[in-house]
């Protein structure tokens, strides 16, 4: 599920785009979630993470294409696209990697292309990526970042190496959004990052200052798996 942004501040304006946004959830089977924000300013200040932002460029204080560049400056890759009725800020929106504009009143023919081109913007940008949908918005954890994921109490914990995630997504969904040369099961509950191991303890793996159990199923492919990959260093 996407987390869309919608900076507007007229609210027939929020109304139509919510409505043709929801029209395009069903019509395409994706899900979103949506946060609507009337100024750059409530933008700013919010906590939640977004994966799209819809934009008005003719804000008052500080106007769309401004708030776009602040985004940029801190090298956020957030896809944006202008809402507006203003065209002469098209040329402009290059300088800002916009990846789209809808002029006003927006239609469902401008919303489903803007949007389409606008995920596929961002499943290119999240590459090497896991990306884990919550409810106070999308975490995206580096891959090389992920020492191991775990099962246990019947929610799965991705421990990093700056900090602990939960999710309540089965564990063979993750391992299917994993790269398989560096990630290995390791028991029916736990999947380990092949290049994060510290050493190996008898048949186990230490992971950092934590001890991961390789089951005895699962032993000769992961003692293999982990000759191979480094075979290739």
């Amino acid at each position: 599920m996407y987390v869309i942004g919608i900076v507007e501040d007229e609210k027939e304006n929020q109304d139509n785009i919510v409505s043709l946004l929801e029209q395009f959830s069903s019509n395409k089977k994706i899900g979103f979630q949506y946060k609507i924000y009337s100024s750059s300013e409530e933008y700013i200040f919010d906590s939640v993470k977004v994966d799209i932002l819809l934009l008005d460029i003719g804000l008052p204080k500080l106007d769309g294409m401004n708030l776009a560049r602040q985004i940029r400056e801190k090298a956020e890759n957030t896809p944006i696209v202008f809402v507006t009725n203003l065209r002469q800020y098209a040329l402009e929106g290059y300088e800002v990697s916009a990846c789209g504009f809808i002029m006003k009143p927006a239609t469902y023919y401008a919303v489903e292309l803007a949007l389409m081109r606008a995920i596929k913007n961002l499943e290119a940008s999240n590459s090497g990526h896991l990306v884990l949908r919550q409810k106070s918005g999308t975490v995206y954890i580096l891959h090389s970042d992920i020492l191991y994921v775990e099962v246990s109490s019947h929610t799965t914990f991705i421990y990093s190496k700056e900090k602990t995630f939960e999710a309540h997504v089965p564990l063979s969904e993750i391992e299917k959004s994993l790269p398989k040369n560096a990630f290995i099961r390791v028991s029916n509950s736990a999947i380990v990052n092949v290049a994060n191991i510290t050493s190996l303890q008898g048949s186990d793996i230490l992971m950092g200052d934590r001890i991961v159990l390789v089951s005895r199923r699962y032993r000769k492919t992961v003692m293999d798996h982990i000759v191979t990959y480094y075979g290739r260093k």
